[in-house]
């Protein structure tokens, strides 16, 4: 939906791929702690961000991703201009 912000699209696809609640999917959630993500969750989500928003995420950035608002802050810097991001 080319009118979400790009919080609402991290927070929807992490919801989405994780099979979660959107409403526990806030900025503050850590994303193994409070979300219950295992390292193969963790994998499977950074893949389906640089594939669905074309964010390419290294090994050494997902290693410093430990929030919602870790990884959206991480799509705004990085974003390509793929997808359906919209920055507003």
């Amino acid at each position: 939906m080319p009118d979400q912000t790009i919080a609402d699209r991290v927070k929807e696809l992490i919801s989405h791929e994780m099979a979660l609640d959107p409403n526990l999917v806030a900025p503050e959630a850590n994303l193994e702690m409070d979300l219950g993500l295992d390292d193969i969750d963790l994998v499977e989500l950074i893949m389906a961000v640089e594939e669905e928003l074309g964010v390419p995420i290294s090994d050494a950035d997902a290693d410093n991703i430990k929030t919602v608002a870790d990884l959206i802050k991480f799509v705004e810097d990085h974003g390509t201009g793929q997808g359906d991001l919209v920055t507003a």
